[in-house]
């Protein structure tokens, strides 16, 4: 490693016998294993293997870069919490020797995913959560299902169980700044942005698709932001406005500001914006105190009706 000593703190550090996988085509994607998961690990890092390949192909800007996936089964109770180097080439999984209630395999491959995408998402100046977490939130709840790497149910898991949050929490109509000014012991309130950014994600991609005619979506509009990024000018919130502007106008900018960064009006994108192979329902969700209701929406699987595309993996 070159550099300062200080870089040490950047580095994750796995000690004991491990569990790597090698790849037989060339690729830059390692991944490793220390300790019993309560999930077959071989399998768990080949789905890392598969993310990472679906991941580059989807984002194209970064090519197919060097990236290790560290899974670390300790052997004390763990929720199970993953982290992310973004634009660092890594990700650090935890897990305990058995699962929590409300886990299992697929709970751990959505963690997976969602910390390698923040790889390709990457960062946008002032560390804008509706941006590096709402587009992580919106990509994990749609690739996997589009690389049949994982199933429509399991697609919808993870973002719906964010946007129950959401439709409970008393910070749905903050602001960004008010969100980002909250103390990180309120993730109820800071997690806000995760599913915010990602139904105005959904939201973007459907318009695109639309005014195209299907031709051009948010791949093709994010794609030029993404390669001044890697070159070195960086990535503001001034640069996607002036992308929204050019893609759909004025109106469009003013839709941004109001549904995501000032949180005064409610983002509700058409039935297939997360895929073919969910629809909108209308829910209920009751708050903490238990007295107030609030109407809110999830994605679930189509029953009837859904394209043969949205078959088991």
């Amino acid at each position: 490693m070159n550099g300062p000593p200080s870089e040490m703190f950047k580095q994750w550090v796995l000690a004991g016998p491990a569990l790597s996988v090698n790849f037989d085509r060339p690729s830059g994607f390692h991944a490793y294993l220390v300790g019993t998961p309560p999930f077959e690990g071989r399998q768990m890092l080949e789905f890392g293997d598969r993310s990472y390949s679906a991941l580059g192909a989807w984002f194209r800007y970064l090519g197919l870069p060097d990236y290790n996936l560290l899974v670390r089964a300790i052997n004390i109770p763990s929720f199970g919490t993953g982290t992310a180097g973004e634009g660092r080439g890594g990700s650090l999984i935890n897990v305990g020797p058995a699962y929590w209630p409300g886990q299992d395999g697929a709970y751990f491959r959505s963690a997976i995913f969602h910390e390698m995408t923040h790889q390709w998402v990457g960062l946008i100046q002032g560390r804008a959560s509706w941006f590096e977490e709402g587009l992580t939130v919106y990509m994990t709840a749609t690739l996997p299902c589009e690389a049949h790497l994982s199933t429509p149910e399991e697609c919808a898991h993870d973002l719906n169980r964010n946007l129950r949050n959401y439709y409970a929490s008393e910070a749905k109509k903050w602001s960004q700044k008010r969100i980002d000014n909250t103390p990180f012991s309120d993730e109820a309130a800071r997690e806000v942005p995760y599913a915010r950014g990602a139904l105005y994600f959904a939201n973007l991609n459907s318009q695109l698709l639309a005014k195209s005619k299907g031709t051009r979506g948010l791949k093709e509009a994010l794609y030029p932001l993404f390669v001044v990024r890697r070159d070195g000018k960086g990535l503001s919130q001034d640069d996607f406005e002036e992308m929204l502007r050019r893609e759909l106008g004025q109106k469009a900018v003013a839709e941004f500001r109001a549904t995501t960064i000032e949180g005064t009006e409610e983002i509700v994108p058409p039935s297939g914006a997360f895929g073919p192979c969910l629809a909108r329902v209308t829910v209920t969700s009751v708050l903490k105190d238990g007295h107030v209701a609030v109407k809110g929406y999830e994605w679930r699987p189509i029953v009837d009706g859904a394209p043969a595309s949205c078959k088991e993996p």
